[in-house]
């Protein structure tokens, strides 16, 4: 079935919400294209403005897959204006109970040198991966079977946005080089993560007795640069830990997503087009 057409995705920015992109536009080796104005990803929403949901509003936003866990929809509440779409909470790689900032306490206490934040980043990807294995295939399958536009979006739309999206376009048949472009994109939203990790910080310490925000404040801005950031060596590791543990990737999608044949089917019916 065609999938119906939708207004073009208005010139306005989302501005409250970092690393917004479309995942359409991309040519696949078969000589088709990913319909523009469909599936988008992003980071966490809870600064979305007035004139972001007017923008939201305007591109028919319908569902939103929020893959953070629930402690983190606690921190920062996604509070939709107007009519809002159908919010799925579904935790990809995590436990809902479980808050991935843990991560960077147990970097404290191992070192706080770039290196080993870049090895903990690769152990990170390949861990969303695999734990999230048969919830990645949930949000395909849900992907296949809605018509509407939707969003997919963590709290920095780096890691668990960046896997999901990566396995998403390899499932479609968009080339290797450009699935990993994509998910590279994701670098020129640092400096903004940067300044808001600042501005979080600057707010954490009023109040708070000199010292206590000691440990933080001592990690090496380069090691920071490493957390808010992705590698090429990241979806390296999640591809690798794929074939380790299922042989292929193609036996992932089977086996590890519980992602069948005809759902790749119809994800393909949905998102591609022929090239114009």
């Amino acid at each position: 079935m065609t999938a119906p057409a939708f207004p073009p995705v208005p010139s306005t920015l989302v501005t409250g919400a970092l690393n917004f992109r479309d995942l359409g536009g991309y040519s696949t080796s078969q000589g088709q294209l990913v319909r523009r104005g469909l599936i988008y990803r992003s980071g966490e929403l809870s600064r979305l403005t007035d004139a972001d949901f007017r923008t939201l509003r305007a591109m028919q936003m319908a569902y939103v897959f929020d893959l953070r866990t629930d402690v983190e929809r606690a921190v920062a509440k996604t509070s939709w204006r107007g009519d809002s779409p159908n919010i799925i909470p579904v935790p990809v790689g995590f436990h809902p109970d479980e808050n991935p900032v843990t991560t960077l306490k147990a970097l404290l206490l191992k070192g706080t040198d770039p290196q080993h934040a870049d090895e903990t980043m690769r152990a990170i990807t390949a861990k969303i991966a695999i734990d999230g294995a048969l919830v990645i295939g949930q949000v395909l399958r849900a992907l296949a079977n809605n018509q509407e536009p939707a969003l997919i979006h963590c709290t920095a739309g780096k890691d668990r946005t960046g896997v999901v999206s990566a396995f998403l376009l390899t499932l479609l048949g968009v080339p290797m080089e450009t699935v990993y472009e994509d998910y590279l994109k994701s670098n020129g939203s640092t400096p903004a993560e940067m300044e808001r990790l600042k501005s979080a910080a600057a707010h954490a310490m009023r109040g708070v007795a000199p010292g206590v925000m000691a440990p933080v404040s001592a990690i090496p801005i380069e090691t920071i640069k490493v957390l808010m950031g992705v590698n090429r060596s990241y979806l390296d590791a999640a591809f690798a830990a794929v074939n380790d543990s299922h042989g292929s990737f193609e036996n992932y999608v089977r086996e590890g997503m519980k992602f069948t044949p005809t759902d790749q089917q119809t994800l393909k019916a949905r998102l591609l087009e022929p090239a114009r």
